[in-house]
């Protein structure tokens, strides 16, 4: 997912790294929340779906706002 929010291939395994990643929670919050990748799994194909997935721990940069997730 990671790899597609950040336009990137879908199949790129290198760790993003200094992209900011800007997210919103539609139903939580009414604004736009910055972050960046802390910690990476790069992609791998899952055997029982055939899709590609990548996994991402992301810190927020903006700490006021982590309250409210």
């Amino acid at each position: 997912m990671v790899n597609l929010a950040l336009l990137r291939s879908l199949v790129a395994t290198e760790k993003p790294t200094s992209e900011i990643i800007e997210m919103d929670f539609p139903l939580a919050l009414r604004q736009i929340l910055k972050a960046r990748v802390v910690c990476w799994i790069s992609v791998q194909l899952s055997e029982s779906t055939s899709e590609f997935s990548d996994i991402a721990v992301l810190e927020l940069l903006d700490e006021s706002s982590a309250a409210f997730i």
